[in-house]
């Protein structure tokens, strides 16, 4: 007898449909993706009313396969591609129909709690709709509509999902027994935070930290727009993910989705704030990016410090230690003979006192190697303390070069795009591992929250030089015989 899959689902038993749309640890995953189409279209038509894009299935297998443990998955496809829409009614279909509760502790992390928080009221809501046919399942016996955003729900069987940001510490979460098991990055990166290298990097952190706190079986999936290629996706890409990367056009300008008509993507371009990040998954073509990674060339600080050079230091200092305030940014050059700049660069927060000291002590580290001058831009701040300065130079006896730097009127990213030419040229070799607050910066130019190392490293052009020309006499001086020997010359 062979079984009519539609009629059961149109006019089946609950329990014949439930037989429909079960699975567990032995069902094949191409299996699983059937049963999952069978049960989200059948019981939430409203989701496709367009026809599936051929990548659909291929984006369902990975999140079927990250869910069974086989594989973490990324899944940068364009905005709007349905990528969340289908993982909400994956998680759905897995909550209810799998017959092993595999997952026993699920959560959802995003940089906006409130983002989180909706994705697990959207599932909640979701499972209660199909109450005629799975009857109440909720730990609570509550299982009516929601319009208030919840942050966590939990079933009779055990099975929890719960909302969180990758702005909480990670470590310690446990459900009953279980450790997260697996984990729904969403929208962990976006404009504000890549603009930040501080705030990227504690991304980071957040991100590692989670992943580090996942049972022995745990996975992880993370849904994102393509919108850096030096952040907290980038990250993830250098980990064991499976990958997909889907733009919304091809080479040919053909939309990935039938959905899309070519007039439609046309209106998105012209109406989207970042085009190539967002809906063509490319950071690079389309990022403002003035400062390409490709410019950055890198030396040992051994070779430099066996060339011949002078050391010139600039500082671009802050006032306040605040979490809002700006740092103070340096800057340590050593210039070659061929007029070639290396550079030593990074940023602190320092308050008023602690920069004083700093001064003091790169001054006695690095003079003895050559430093002769240290330039600080010229601010209200810096003119109330010099004299405070020279006084404590006359108690030291140690007596600093240090000479005003004046901005002039120019606005800071012009002094910033100065260093362009030079970079172009190849005049200017950062050091390597001394230089990544300079490259998080001048990666993010002219957006990036943080400038002041890249000012501090543009106002060297007001005091670097290269060194003095050799006397061409000098290796004369130098001989062992002298010329005129036998008059004592």
């Amino acid at each position: 007898m062979t079984i009519n899959i539609k009629d059961i689902i149109l006019n089946g038993t609950n329990s014949e449909k439930l037989a429909v749309f079960a699975f567990n640890e032995n069902t094949e995953i191409e299996k699983i993706y059937r049963k999952f189409n069978y049960f989200s279209r059948s019981q939430y038509p409203r989701y496709f009313k367009s026809k599936s894009a051929l990548f659909h299935k291929d984006m369902v297998i990975k999140y079927i396969n990250a869910y069974k443990g086989n594989k973490n998955f990324l899944n940068l496809a364009f905005r709007g591609s349905a990528k969340t829409t289908l993982l909400k009614l994956l998680l759905v279909f897995v909550i209810l129909n799998d017959e092993d509760k595999f997952r026993k502790y699920m959560k959802v992390l995003t940089r906006d709690l409130k983002n989180a928080k909706q994705i697990v009221t959207d599932v909640y809501n979701l499972i209660v709709e199909v109450k005629p046919i799975y009857g109440t399942v909720f730990e609570t016996n509550k299982d009516i509509k929601r319009e208030e955003t919840m942050s966590s729900f939990t079933l009779a069987s055990g099975v929890k999902l719960s909302a969180g940001t990758v702005g909480q510490t990670q470590r310690g979460h446990i459900q009953d027994a279980y450790r997260p098991d697996f984990i729904w990055f969403d929208d962990i990166e976006d404009s504000e935070s890549i603009m930040s290298q501080v705030v990227t990097d504690a991304i980071i952190r957040k991100v590692d930290e989670a992943i580090q706190g996942l049972s022995i079986d745990g996975t992880y999936v993370c849904t994102a727009n393509y919108i850096s290629d030096i952040g907290v996706i980038e990250n993830i890409k250098s980990k064991n993910v499976d990958i997909m990367v889907i733009p919304i056009i091809d080479s040919e300008s053909n939309p990935a989705w039938d959905y899309f008509t070519k007039e439609k993507v046309e209106s998105i371009k012209n109406d989207a704030e970042d085009w190539w990040g967002e809906y063509m998954c490319d950071p690079i073509t389309g990022s403002k990016r003035e400062f390409r990674k490709e410019l950055f060339k890198y030396i040992e600080m051994e070779q430099v410090l066996l060339k011949e050079t002078r050391i010139f230091l600039t500082i671009d200092p802050a006032v306040s230690k605040a979490d809002n305030a700006d740092f103070t940014g340096f800057t340590l050059n050593f210039v070659d003979g061929e007029n070639k700049w290396y550079f030593k660069a990074w940023r602190e927060k320092l308050n008023s006192g602690e920069l004083f000291n700093k001064l003091f002590q790169l001054w006695d580290y690095w003079s003895p190697k050559g430093l002769e001058t240290i330039g600080i831009e010229e601010t209200a701040f810096t003119i109330a303390l010099k004299p405070f300065l020279d006084d404590e130079m006359n108690k030291r006896n140690i007596f600093m070069h240090i000479v005003p730097l004046k901005h002039g009127g120019i606005k800071k990213e012009i002094r910033i795009r100065g260093l362009l030419n030079r970079y172009e040229a190849g005049n200017i070799y950062h050091i390597k591992n001394e230089c990544d607050d300079l490259e998080g910066e001048l990666l993010r130019f002219p957006l990036s929250k943080h400038d002041d190392t890249s000012d501090s490293s543009a106002y060297q052009d007001q005091i670097a030089q290269k060194p003095h020309p050799k006397d061409p006499f000098d290796e004369y001086w130098e001989e062992e015989e002298p010329l005129y020997s036998s008059i004592g010359m």
